[in-house]
């Protein structure tokens, strides 16, 4: 089986950081760590927050 390498989805995150990154309610976390169930930590590239008034 042919392994993903997640290229698209890097690219996506890259241009929704740039068209958010300016915003003054949006915070964005690099090499974000949180702790699972079980104690252990997983890793996340990115984590946008940001709150919208709509």
């Amino acid at each position: 089986m042919k392994k993903r390498s997640g290229k698209k989805l890097e690219n996506l995150v890259k241009l929704i950081q740039e068209a958010l990154k300016d915003l003054p309610q949006t915070k964005i976390f690099q090499n974000y760590k949180i702790d699972n169930k079980g104690g252990r930590s997983s890793a996340f590239g990115t984590k946008l927050l940001t709150v919208n008034s709509f």
